[in-house]
This record gives structure tokens, sequence and C-alpha cells, in this order.
């Protein structure tokens, strides 16, 4: 049982549940996210910040687990600094990916996520609605297709178009985000 969960075939059902849940219950679960997104941004930055003083890995993690979770608690009760900051990581994560250097991109996410993040605070309900509907949906279509070439036979997958997932995903996006639109009620999460 325990190389179960230590599988690729766990990691693929579980960000398959997640995308799930984030594509149809994104909006109603936001508190949650904006928490899971403070605690990554937390322990991202403490994990550096500590780095520069000590080598050694305990020290690092424990502190950046320590640090991430209380940001994580203030964030959930913290409503509007939670969505900011919960903007400003994903700004973050956009500009490592564009800008070489690591301390230009997270100046520069930051930077953008502060402004992002007061955008999403004025047109909350639809901006977290499309968004997690966007995230939810295609990772359930890339996660959908890596599951099915882990259980079914490979030829039949070999078949399926390079756009599958996007295809896919797409769908449920568009899907997730009709129903959250319609489900989730006016206000607050």
């Amino acid at each position: 049982m325990k190389e179960f969960f230590t599988s690729e075939l766990f990691r693929t059902i579980f960000i398959l549940l997640l995308g799930l849940v984030c594509c149809f219950l994104g909006y109603r679960l936001q508190n949650v996210w904006i928490a899971i997104g403070a605690f990554v941004a937390a322990f991202e930055v403490i994990k550096r910040i500590v780095a520069q003083f000590t080598d050694n890995s305990g020290a690092i993690i424990g502190c950046a687990i320590v640090f991430g979770l209380i940001i994580a608690g203030i964030s959930f009760n913290l409503y509007v600094m939670g969505i900011v900051l919960a903007v400003c990581v994903i700004t973050v994560r956009v500009a490592n990916q564009i800008i070489s250097n690591e301390w230009v991109a997270i100046f520069v996410g930051i930077f953008v996520g502060f402004f992002l993040g007061m955008l999403a605070v004025r047109q909350n309900r639809p901006l977290i609605i499309l968004l997690t509907g966007l995230i939810g949906g295609m990772a359930v279509g890339r996660y959908f297709i890596l599951l099915l070439r882990e259980i079914v036979d490979i030829n039949v997958i070999e078949g399926l178009p390079i756009y599958a997932p996007f295809i896919l995903g797409g769908a449920f996006a568009v899907v997730g985000i009709l129903f959250q639109f319609k489900a989730a009620p006016e206000g607050k999460g």
C-alpha cells in the first residue's frame, strides 16, 4: 500500500481530483486556495532568507514550514490580504518563467502582483471563478490523459492528438465556469 501513495498513479489521481475540485468549487473554496498560496509564498521566501544564514537543510525547511503556516493562517482570516498575496504568488511564478534574474523576477512579480491583487479584490467573484475554472479544467484535461496512459493500453492513447488535453481541459473549464457562476453565491465565498 505504501508504494501506491508514492507512485506516479497516486500523484496523477490526486492532482486530477484537486483539479476537479478547483474547477467546480474554486470560488466557494477561495479561502483555502488563498491559504495554500500564502503558505507556498511564505515557504519559498523564508527558505531563501534562512538559507543565507545557515546550510542546515533541517533548519531551513523547519523555519520555512513554521512561517508558511503562520502566514497561511493569517491569510485565511484576513481575506483581502490573502487575495493580494495569492495573486502575488502567481505573478512571481510567471515572472520567474519570463525573467532570467531570480531577484528581478521576484521584485517585478510582487510589484505587478500587488496591482493585480487590488484588481482581484475589486472584481473578486468573476475573476476567481474564471481563474479556478480555467486552472482546474486544464489540470483535469492534462491529468485525465496521463491517467489514461497509466491504466489503458498505450496504443489507444498514442492515437490521441497532442492537443487532446487542451480540448478536454477547455471543455471542463467552460463547464466548471458556467457551473460556478450559476451555483456560487454573490459576495464573499
